[in-house]
């Protein structure tokens, strides 16, 4: 069951920074921000490129303190 959408994860980076560095070939594209992707960006659990909208069971708010309960 997902919980939770990246846009709201606190795995999700969409920073255009973030992005250009992580993958320097999108640079050439002329922004980290642009129609090429938009809002998507990195899981840093995943490791993947992601859209705001997916989800994954791993989930984690945004803010979210983990070690707590």
């Amino acid at each position: 069951m997902l919980t939770g959408r990246c846009h709201d994860c606190r795995f999700f980076d969409n920073d255009p920074a973030s992005v250009e560095s992580a993958l320097p070939g999108v640079k050439i594209l002329s922004s980290g921000y642009g129609s090429v992707w938009a809002d998507a960006g990195l899981c840093g659990l995943r490791q993947e490129f992601r859209v705001p909208w997916q989800g994954c069971r791993s989930f984690e708010l945004r803010g979210s303190d983990p070690g707590k309960k």
